[in-house]
C-alpha cells in the first residue's frame, strides 16, 4: 500500500492544479448532497416534534424542505462537471507527456515500441486512469469519506449511543456485504462455467447429428443435459436468494437502527422522537463509508499499477538520446536537395516515375499537379515516411539512406494538408514543434506573421483542432512551420482553406524565412505559385518536370 501511495504522489506532482480541482469538484458534488439530506431530514424531524407539541408551522417547514431539495442540490451538477473536466485534463496531461517524450526520442533505439506507448495512451491514460480520476478518486474514495465523516459528526452531536450503534452496524453490514459479494461472484463464475458446458453438450449433439440419429438420445445424451440443467437451476436459485438478501440487508440494518433510536427516544426525555428520521437518513452515508473501505484500497492500488506503467514508459523514453542531443550533428545543415529518377509503386499501380527535382538553401520550390498524381506521396518520400522503389533522394549529395532516421526527421519536416493538432492549447501545440517555451513577444510576432492578430493562444483545442475553422487550423500549422528548426520544410496545400488576404500575409512571412531553409510547397493556388523560385509541373506521360 505504501508503494501505491508513493506512485500516486508522483502522479499528483505531474499536475497538482487539476488534482486540487478534482478534489474541489468531488467536494462540491458530495457535501451539498449530504447537507441537503441533512436539512430535509432535520426539517422533517422538526415537523414531527412540533406536531407532537401541537405548534407546527407547516408553511415554514415546507419552504425549508423545498429549499434543501432544490437549491442545495444545484451545486452537485457543477461539481460533477468540474470533476469530469479535471479528470479529462489529468488524463490528457499524461497522454501529452507520453506523446512529447515519444516525439523527442531517438527512433533508432528499440527500447520502447510504438505499440507499448499506444497502449499506455489509450488503455492506461484514456481509460483506466481517466476513470480513476473521475469515479475512483472522486466518487468511490473522496465522496464516501466526506459524507460518512460528516454523518458521524452529526450523530455524535445528537447522541453518543446512537453513534456507537451506527458504527457497529456499519462495520457489521460492511462485513456481511463483502462475504455476500464474494459468494455472488463465485456463483456467477460457476454459472458461466455450467452454461459453457451445456453449450458444449449441445454443440456436440449438432456436430454428431447423424450419429445421434442412430442411437438412443434418451439413454446417451439426455442424462447429461438434465444433470447440467439441474446444476444451473440450483446455482441460479442461490444467486437469486443472495442478491435479494444483499438488497434487503441495508434496509434491515436501518430498520434495526430506527427501532434502537425509538427505544432511546422513549427512555431518554432529552432525545426528541423526531430525531429518528434524522438518524435513518444519515445511516446510509455511514454504511457507504464502511462498505467502501475495501473498494478504496482496490481503486488506489489499481490506479497505482496503471500510473507506474505510464511513468515508467515516460522514464524509458527520456533515457533514450533525444534528437536535439545527437552529438556533432546540430551544426551541420542541409544546403542542397536532389531527387534523381525517383519512382514509387503500390501493388500493380505506379504512383510516381522518373521524378527529378533540385532545390538549394534559400529557394522556394513549387509543385503543381492534379489530384491523384502523387504529390503528397512525393513529400512523404522526401520526409522518409516511405522509401522510393526507384531512384535516389540525396541531401548534400549523400543518399538519404546514409542518414540516421533520427537526424533525417530532425532536419526534414512535413506539414500535411490536414494539420496534426492535439487536445492542448494553441500555444502548447506550437511549442511542441519548437521544443521550447515561447515568450509572449514571440507568440505575438507569430500571430502577426500569419495574419491572426486576435488569436487566443490559451484556447483549448479539441482533438485535431475540430473547434477551429479550416483556415485557423492551417494558421496554427504555419506558426509551427515558422518556429520549426528543420532545414527542409515540406508544405502540402498549406493555404487551401485560407482567404486571399491571410494567404498573402502567410506567403510574405514564408518568403522572409526562406533564406534559412529549403522549402518545397505543393499547391493549386496560381498566385502563390507565381512567386516561387522554381516550379515543377506534371504530365501524364513524362511525370514531373520543371516548368520554370
Amino acid at each position: 500500500m505504501r508503494k501505491s501511495l508513493f506512485i500516486l504522489r508522483s502522479l499528483l506532482r505531474e499536475s497538482p492544479k487539476w488534482w486540487w480541482r478534482s478534489v474541489w469538484g468531488a467536494t462540491i458534488t458530495s457535501l451539498p448532497w449530504f447537507l441537503s439530506t441533512l436539512l430535509v431530514s432535520g426539517f422533517t424531524s422538526m415537523a414531527i416534534d412540533e406536531a407532537l407539541n401541537k405548534s407546527w408551522p407547516p408553511l415554514a417547514i415546507c419552504a425549508g424542505i423545498l429549499f434543501a431539495l432544490v437549491l442545495l442540490r444545484l451545486p452537485v451538477v457543477a461539481g460533477y462537471r468540474l470533476n469530469a473536466l479535471a479528470s479529462e485534463k489529468l488524463s490528457a496531461h499524461l497522454q501529452w507527456k507520453l506523446i512529447e517524450a515519444w516525439n523527442r526520442r531517438d527512433p533508432n533505439e528499440k527500447k520502447c515500441r510504438k505499440e507499448d506507448v499506444l497502449t499506455r495512451i489509450v488503455s492506461d491514460c484514456a481509460q483506466n486512469l481517466s476513470e480513476f480520476f473521475f469515479q475512483g478518486f472522486g466518487l468511490k474514495i473522496l465522496e464516501p469519506v466526506l459524507t460518512g465523516l460528516a454523518a458521524l459528526l452529526v450523530l455524535a452531536r445528537l447522541e453518543w449511543r446512537v453513534l456507537v450503534v451506527s458504527i457497529v452496524l456499519g462495520f457489521g453490514l460492511s462485513g456481511i456485504t463483502t462475504r455476500f459479494t464474494k459468494k455472488i461472484r463465485t456463483l456467477h463464475a460457476a454459472l458461466q462455467h455450467d452454461n459453457d458446458v451445456l453449450n458444449g453438450l449441445f454443440l456436440d449433439v449438432v456436430r454428431n447429428m447423424e450419429t445421434v440419429k442412430k442411437i438412443d438420445l434418451k439413454k446417451d445424451k439426455r442424462k447429461g443435459f438434465d444433470q447440467r440443467n439441474q446444476i444451473i437451476e440450483e446455482t441460479s436459485n442461490q444467486l437469486a436468494w443472495l442478491e435479494t438478501g444483499l438488497r434487503i440487508l441495508p434496509m434491515t440494518g436501518e430498520l434495526f437502527l430506527l427501532i434502537t433510536t425509538l427505544i432511546l427516544a422513549w427512555r431518554l426525555p432529552s432525545f426528541p422522537v423526531g430525531s429518528v428520521v434524522l438518524v435513518g437518513a444519515l445511516q446510509p452515508f455511514v454504511n457507504n463509508l464502511f462498505a467502501n473501505l475495501g473498494t478504496m484500497r482496490n481503486e488506489l492500488e489499481k490506479a497505482a499499477v496503471h500510473g507506474k506503467r505510464v511513468l515508467d514508459t515516460v522514464e524509458d523514453l527520456h533515457s533514450i538520446a533525444w534528437i536535439e542531443d545527437l552529438p556533432g550533428e546540430k551544426e551541420s545543415k542541409i544546403r542542397y536537395l536532389e531527387l534523381r529518377r525517383v519512382g514509387f509503386v503500390v501493388g500493380n499501380h505506379r504512383i510516381l516515375r522518373n521524378v527529378n527535382i533540385r532545390a538549394k538553401q534559400g529557394e522556394l520550390i513549387g509543385i503543381q499537379a492534379p489530384s491523384g498524381s502523387g504529390k503528397s506521396t512525393l513529400l512523404t518520400l522526401i520526409q522518409g515516411l516511405r522509401e522510393p522503389d526507384e531512384g535516389q533522394i540525396l541531401f548534400d549529395g549523400v543518399s538519404a539512406h546514409a542518414l540516421p532516421f533520427a537526424l533525417r526527421r530532425q532536419r526534414v519536416r512535413l506539414f500535411p494538408q490536414q494539420p496534426v493538432l492535439f487536445r492542448k492549447t494553441i500555444q502548447e501545440n506550437v511549442e511542441i514543434v519548437a521544443n521550447r517555451a515561447l515568450s509572449n513577444a514571440e507568440l505575438r510576432q507569430l500571430a502577426t506573421q500569419v495574419g491572426w492578430d486576435d488569436v487566443d493562444f490559451g484556447k483549448m483545442l479539441e482533438e485535431g483542432g475540430s473547434n477551429l475553422s479550416g483556415g485557423e487550423r492551417q494558421k496554427v500549422a504555419f506558426m509551427q512551420a515558422l518556429v520549426c528548426d528543420a532545414q527542409v520544410l515540406l508544405l502540402d496545400e498549406p493555404t487551401s482553406a485560407m482567404d486571399s488576404r491571410s494567404e498573402a500575409i502567410v506567403w510574405e512571412g514564408l518568403q522572409k524565412r526562406k533564406h534559412e531553409k529549403i522549402i518545397v510547397c505543393v499547391s493549386h493556388r496560381t498566385a502563390l505559385l507565381q512567386a516561387v523560385d522554381r516550379l515543377y509541373g506534371w504530365d501524364e506521360k513524362a511525370g514531373f518536370f520543371q516548368k520554370m
